[in-house]
């Protein structure tokens, strides 16, 4: 299924390093169970691609940092790339200040992923 979903999200714009990692998202939530964030999100996200309401391809730009703060910009990109991207500055403020809050805006839907054990 990631394999389908990557291919119909590069067909429709999308650079591999965010076809893929998107796709991965939507197949691991419905693996999951959580079918809302999962593949049936498919047809929905190549329809936002062709009105334009996520952009692939948008740069991910973190527009203020603050001490353990940061707001990020995800440029209407896959909400996958633009959570993802936040997150590893999220990880990154934590790392040099213990603790991290990181906002996000131009973000679109993101699914679900397990967190590590």
């Amino acid at each position: 299924m990631a394999d389908l979903a990557g291919s119909l999200s590069r067909a429709a714009g999308a650079l591999a390093d965010e076809a893929v990692p998107t796709a991965d998202h939507l197949a691991t939530s419905s693996l999951m169970g959580r079918d809302s964030h999962g593949a049936m999100r498919i047809p929905e996200y190549l329809a936002q691609v062709a009105e334009g309401t996520i952009v692939p391809g948008a740069p991910v730009v973190i527009e203020r940092r603050s001490g353990a703060t940061a707001l990020v910009d995800c440029g209407r990109d896959f909400g996958p790339v633009g959570a993802t991207r936040a997150m590893g500055v999220a990880i990154t403020i934590a790392g040099e200040s213990g603790v991290a809050c990181v906002a996000t805006h131009r973000c679109n839907h993101v699914s679900v992923r397990p967190l590590p054990d």
